[in-house]
């Protein structure tokens, strides 16, 4: 009983965490506009796996236990590569929609994920999709189809948006990757697989596209640390954490907060006012999102934890 109480207790602290670091990505990505989303996103993942190695190694010198987190098995392979792929293509189109549309509409319509975890959950662990979920999930396409028409006078605002939803997508398998193979796996290993290969299929992509990674200002390279440290290694890292104890769901519905956060943020220092259009399909994007997954609460720990 206290056991299950601790583990409570660390997985709100750590989702709080974890949503408010995740939430600085969109403005420390714009202040990085100087490097290619590519080469952002790939800074993003390279920088990360290095702290990562270097927690591993001291975590094995030091023998805390008898797990050697270098170590998968070959049932875990697959999940790893899907995850992976499914991260690196989610931050291409995510960072990439940041050069076209406002911190608001690009956070607020990447996190629309959650209608597409839910269908995914029902299919993979046979989560029941009740009435109540179709409603939340018609209001949320209401929703992203009122930001995407305020955004409709400029070509490059929906060009972000449409990118934005593509991130959205891609964000899926990762997350579902991650719960199943957190559930075994050790949280350093997960992270230097994931995150490794993730950085391997974008330096893939950025020798294809021929892309820029040198030669950035001091600042930038110091915003691309940031990017990758505050977001990645410490919000998305306490994500993944979370992801070995409570469901997709909880996850997807803590991240509700993130578009939020990262629009006050965008307003106070880059001076990004949302539109009207924003605010109401906001509304009812976060409301869909609400309604479509409150009823799994009751996950909040699983059974099987």
């Amino acid at each position: 009983m206290l056991n299950n109480f601790s583990i409570e207790y660390k997985i709100r602290f750590y989702l709080v965490i974890g949503v408010f670091a995740v939430s600085t990505a969109a403005i420390l990505i714009k202040l990085s506009s100087e490097a290619h989303p590519l080469a952002i996103a790939f800074y993003r993942m390279f920088i990360s796996v290095l702290v990562f190695v270097i927690i591993a190694l001291i975590y094995r010198h030091r023998r805390l236990d008898d797990i050697n987190v270098f170590t998968v098995n070959n049932n875990q392979v697959v999940r790893i590569i899907i995850s992976s792929l499914g991260l690196a293509m989610h931050f291409w189109f995510w960072v990439w929609s940041l050069s076209f549309t406002s911190v608001a509409s690009s956070v607020l319509l990447v996190t629309t994920n959650p209608f597409i975890v839910l269908l995914f959950s029902w299919i993979i662990w046979s989560h029941p999709i009740r009435l109540k979920m179709i409603i939340g999930m018609f209001i949320g396409l209401i929703g992203g189809s009122i930001i995407i028409f305020g955004d409709s006078h400029n070509t490059n605002n929906i060009t972000g948006d449409l990118l934005a939803l593509l991130g959205s997508l891609c964000i899926v398998p990762y997350v579902l990757c991650g719960r199943s193979l957190r559930k075994d796996m050790h949280i350093l290993t997960y992270n230097l697989y994931v995150y490794g290969l993730a950085t391997i299929f974008l330096f893939i992509l950025i020798i294809l596209f021929q892309i820029e990674l040198f030669n950035l200002s001091l600042y930038t390279y110091f915003m691309l640390f940031l990017v990758a440290l505050i977001p990645q290694v410490i919000g998305h890292s306490l994500l993944n954490w979370v992801l070995g104890y409570a469901s997709a769901v909880l996850v997807t519905i803590s991240v509700m907060a993130e578009p939020i956060i990262a629009t006050i943020l965008a307003g106070i220092i880059l001076d990004e006012i949302p539109t009207l259009y924003w605010y109401l399909g906001g509304f009812l994007i976060l409301l869909g999102i609400y309604l479509s997954i409150s009823e799994f609460e009751k996950d909040f720990i699983d059974n099987d934890t």
